[in-house]
């Protein structure tokens, strides 16, 4: 069973509501099962989309009334929710990452984990990719101009060129540094480069081959597809 977190970051949320109806239909043809969880304020986005959470949970602190009301109402209607103590050492989104790990055993997508003032979430939520890895879970982040992957060491990814996300590519490690990094079919190449993430140099690569190969023999890069 493969997961979607909605998360209260910035989302383009009729984009967002035929993402998540296409991954229930693909899921569904193939008879596997699509975990959706609201994360906190993730649960505003969903009930906007007209979409149905499996999952509920989150602090809910800043929410609203019709939030907190809505709560009950899908709680009443089978709808599982959990609700977090505000004092706590998770955000809401690493919270509902956890749960869903647990729930699950797929791929994650995060929507809603970008935008907004906090850049101190997003890069929480960058962080959390790690985190997924850590678990044993590959994870993406998603929004309308950017998907966001990990690599770990020992790993290629191909992306290509007709089913990029965007016009643009970019790596940058994470967690120290990353070795052996190769970026092949590309404007810019990188055969077995160490990046120590104090530079721009992997900034805005473009794709110019069929596929583009990104590869890292030691560390963590997190891969960017990225548009205007």
């Amino acid at each position: 069973m493969s997961a979607i977190i909605v998360s209260g970051g910035d989302l383009a949320e009729e984009e967002a509501a035929s993402f998540i109806r296409k991954e229930k239909e693909r899921h569904q043809r193939v008879g596997d099962d699509l975990l959706l969880v609201a994360a906190d304020r993730g649960l505003d986005h969903m009930m906007k989309m007209d979409i149905t959470p499996d999952l509920i949970i989150g602090d809910f602190d800043s929410a609203s009334e019709q939030t907190k009301g809505a709560c009950v109402t899908y709680e009443k209607a089978g709808v599982t929710v959990i609700r977090l103590n505000p004092v706590k050492d998770d955000t809401d989104t690493e919270a509902a990452l956890k749960e869903t790990i647990r729930r699950s055993t797929g791929e994650i997508t995060l929507l809603g984990g970008t935008g907004g003032h906090r850049i101190d979430h997003l890069w929480a939520n960058l962080r959390l990719l790690g985190y997924a890895r850590q678990q044993g879970r590959k994870m993406t982040m998603l929004d309308s101009c950017n998907r966001i992957r990990l690599l770990e060491g020992q790993e290629e990814l191909v992306i290509l060129k007709d089913e990029q996300y965007g016009n643009y590519l970019s790596v940058f490690p994470l967690d120290g540094v990353a070795r052996g990094v190769s970026v092949s079919g590309v404007f810019y190449p990188l055969e077995d480069a160490t990046l120590d993430g104090y530079a721009s140099l992997t900034v805005s690569n473009e794709i110019t081959e069929q596929q583009a190969v990104i590869g890292v023999t030691e560390g963590k890069l997190l891969v960017m597809e990225t548009r205007d």
